[in-house]
């Protein structure tokens, strides 16, 4: 995570994820996120995870906490009734996207279901105005050149294709 003020990459129309919890506010940018899928990140010192599923745009922010125990989750790559599964990776149990509920693995039956945090889908500019002091997922992620993650309305950008092709 980096500063709004060395978040120069983004553009006021960019879309991001606005969160915020106990006065900590984030921005996960979707130049990001559409390559990722997943963000795993602790805020307002609560462990969450946003899971974005790109195809049909639907964004949720989940507690990542099960049986009050902390973890993260990542993406499987499998789809159950046409959403995403994600996995968490202290039982390794699958999870239904839309519901946050596990399908398979040692948690069904549990009668868990994830806690749904609200989150905005918003532009940068509107976001940074109402949230000056916001921390930004920050283009060095680890995993891909920053030159990759490309604004959403260049062609070069990860989905542009799908997205404009009628």
């Amino acid at each position: 995570m980096i500063s709004a003020q060395e978040a120069t990459y983004l553009r006021p129309d960019d879309r991001v994820f606005g969160l915020s919890i106990n006065g900590d506010h984030r921005a996960y940018p979707l130049r990001i996120t559409n390559a990722h899928e997943m963000v795993n990140d602790i805020v307002g010192g609560e462990p969450i995870s946003l899971s974005w599923r790109t195809l049909c745009g639907t964004e949720i922010v989940y507690s990542a906490k099960i049986n009050d125990m902390p973890t993260t989750f990542g993406t499987s790559g499998l789809l159950f009734r046409s959403n995403k599964v994600m996995y968490d990776r202290e039982t390794n149990t699958l999870w239904n996207q839309f519901q946050g509920v596990p399908i398979v693995g040692e948690l069904v039956g549990s009668g868990i279901k994830l806690e749904i945090l609200p989150v905005s889908l918003t532009t940068w500019e509107e976001w940074l105005g109402d949230h000056p002091d916001t921390k930004v997922l920050s283009l060095e992620t680890g995993f891909y050149s920053p030159s990759q993650y490309e604004p959403e309305t260049d062609e070069a950008s990860i989905y542009f294709g799908y997205r404009n092709n009628p």
